[in-house]
C-alpha cells in the first residue's frame, strides 16, 4: 500500500509543469474504536470507542481530475475514551490526535462524485488529562491508510466519508521515558478504526 501511494506521489510531483496548485481544507466529524488484543495466554482484549471533531487540509498539485500531496489534520479538542469492554470498566482520560501522510484523489469526470486514499505516515496520539497524572503526556504513534469517498455535486464543497485504520507501532511513557515497541509477548499491535463525516472545499488552482 505504502508503495503504492508513494509512486502516485511521485508521479503527479513530475508532471507539476502542467499542474495546478491543489488545496483541500476539511472539517470532520469521527466515530473511533480501537481494540488492544492480548496474546500468549494474558487477560482478553480490551475494546474502546469515542467521538471527536477534526480540522484538516490536503495540500499538493493537481491535473487531469488527479490531485496529490499532503495531508495534515488534528482533533479539535480532548475528547474521552468509553471502554466498552471489559463491562464496567471506565476511564475519564482525554486524549488529542494529529496524523500526515501522503493521499492521491481522483474526480470522476461524468459523475459528482471523487475518491481517494491517503497513506499515514504518521499517527501520534497524545494523553491530555487523566486521574493517573502519570499518565498525562504518554504518547502513542503509527502509521496507517485511508479511503474515502465524496459527493461533488453542491457549488464550492464536497461531503466526505472516509475510512481510517492506524496500527499503533510503539507507545511512550512520559513519566519513566520507557517505549514499548508493538507486538509484545502479550500484546498484539493496538489498531484504531475511524469513519470521518467531513465537509471540504477542494480549490485547483
Amino acid at each position: 500500500m505504502k508503495k503504492i501511494f508513494t509512486l502516485i506521489f511521485a508521479t503527479i510531483c513530475l508532471n507539476t509543469a502542467q499542474a495546478g496548485l491543489y488545496l483541500e481544507p476539511y472539517l470532520g466529524y469521527a466515530f473511533g474504536s480501537s481494540e488492544n488484543e492480548s496474546q500468549g495466554g494474558a487477560t482478553a482484549t480490551t475494546e474502546h470507542s469515542y467521538t471527536s471533531t477534526y480540522l484538516g487540509a490536503r495540500v499538493g498539485y493537481g491535473m487531469m481530475g488527479w490531485s496529490g500531496g499532503l495531508d495534515y489534520s488534528f482533533t479539535m479538542a480532548d475528547y474521552d475514551i468509553k471502554i466498552s469492554n471489559p463491562a464496567g470498566v471506565s476511564s475519564s482520560d482525554e486524549f488529542k490526535n494529529k496524523t500526515w501522510g501522503l493521499f492521491a484523489n481522483y474526480n470522476f469526470p461524468a459523475l459528482p462524485l471523487r475518491a481517494w486514499g491517503t497513506y499515514f505516515i504518521d499517527w501520534q496520539r497524545e494523553n491530555k488529562k487523566s486521574n493517573t497524572m502519570s499518565n498525562v503526556g504518554d504518547t502513542d504513534s503509527g502509521s496507517g491508510f485511508g479511503l474515502g469517498v465524496g459527493f461533488t455535486g453542491l457549488p464550492f464543497v464536497s461531503i466526505n466519508v472516509e475510512l481510517r485504520k492506524i496500527s499503533i507501532g510503539e507507545s511512550k511513557d512520559n513519566s519513566s521515558g520507557v517505549t514499548t515497541s508493538y507486538p509484545t509477548t502479550s500484546q498484539q499491535k493496538p489498531d484504531y478504526k475511524e469513519i470521518l463525516l467531513s465537509v471540504s472545499a477542494p480549490f485547483d488552482f
